[in-house]
């Protein structure tokens, strides 16, 4: 009889024991499922993220480029017209000066040729002379100074310019760089908010300690 007894109790061992085994794999497949789910929605969100990156990178790109090329046409601008003032100021004195020359000669054969005494044409001619001269300083002064206003007015235009596209593309980037921060956080916040209410509906309570 005692033999008949541990028999018996070794049989429901066994079948308890297999029992048992059923149940925990079948806890393991529903763990798996569950989490095949929330892969696919994190690679969704990450590439959201990429593109948001990739966008804000070619915002950035285009707004330096931008800037560099303002840069090297105001550059190029500005030293073509100095180029100009420096050779047109080189030609009006040169044109000045042979003019001067010109009509300083003129002036003395026409005074010398209708002439009868000598005392006299010498100073009709010292007369017209000195009158030429004053004449032609007068107006290379005034075309000197003409040139020098323009001048100056033109560096300043340019380096207004120059000051306005350097404070207008530090503002545009510090506004790109403000806003992609916040659609970031957002993109962060609504994330795990959606995370939260998806393990609060799920049956794992592991994870709703997290959120």
């Amino acid at each position: 009889m005692r033999t008949i007894t541990k028999k018996t109790i070794i049989i429901n061992d066994n079948n308890n024991t297999k029992k048992k085994k059923k149940k925990k794999k079948k806890k393991k497949k529903k763990k798996k499922k569950k989490k095949k789910k929330k892969k696919k929605k994190k690679k969704k969100k990450k590439k959201i993220g990429w593109l948001v990156a990739a966008l804000v990178l070619v915002v950035v790109v285009v707004v330096a480029a931008v800037e560099v090329v303002i840069v090297v046409v105001v550059v190029v601008v500005v030293v073509v017209v100095a180029a100009v003032v420096v050779v047109v100021l080189v030609v009006v004195v040169v044109v000045v000066a042979t003019v001067v020359v010109i009509v300083v000669v003129l002036v003395v054969a026409v005074l010398a040729s209708s002439c009868n005494s000598k005392k006299s044409c010498f100073s009709r001619s010292s007369s017209g002379i000195v009158v030429v001269i004053v004449a032609v300083v007068v107006i290379e002064v005034v075309v000197v100074v003409v040139v020098v206003v323009v001048v100056v007015v033109v560096v300043v235009v340019v380096v207004v310019v120059v000051v306005v596209a350097a404070v207008t593309a530090a503002v545009v980037v510090s506004a790109l760089r403000k806003a992609v921060r916040n659609y970031s956080n957002n993109i962060i916040d609504n994330s795990s908010s959606n995370r939260c209410s998806y393990f609060h509906h799920s049956f794992i309570t592991k994870q709703n300690h997290d959120c």
